[in-house]
């Protein structure tokens, strides 16, 4: 990756920590979309596995996990933006590559588009 790629990966972490949804077009140029990606987050939520260590140690908490979604709705890529321990981001980030979405839409047609994903870790 050279210095351009990095300087404008980390301008796309800051907008889409900031609550932006971005299309990435052909010039990679972020634009807001007419239909965001849809999820069934309750299954989404079943998916997690919460970590033996972190369940044993009593830690809880929040992962936000940036996923770029497919044409097809499939997971590309993922980032965590932000976690309140780190012990929690593997099983965060498997459930959410393990999810299949409904694709984002511009225009009528399917986009590829980066979205945030808060991901709770609460023990019972």
């Amino acid at each position: 990756m050279n210095m351009t790629s990095n300087v404008l990966c980390r301008i796309l972490a800051l907008m889409i920590a900031l609550g932006a949804v971005c299309v990435m077009n052909s010039c990679s140029i972020f634009t807001a979309v007419e239909e965001e990606p849809k999820f069934d987050d309750i299954a989404l939520q079943r998916r997690v596995q919460y970590p033996d260590m972190a369940r044993s140690n009593g830690i809880e908490g929040q992962v936000l996990v940036a996923a770029l979604i497919s044409e097809s709705g499939a997971v590309e890529t993922t980032q965590v933006l932000d976690s309140d321990n780190e012990m929690l981001n593997d099983a965060a980030v498997k459930a959410v590559r393990e999810t299949t979405f409904t694709p984002a839409k511009q225009n009528g047609q399917p986009v590829r588009v980066w979205v945030r994903i808060p991901i709770t870790f609460r023990l019972r």
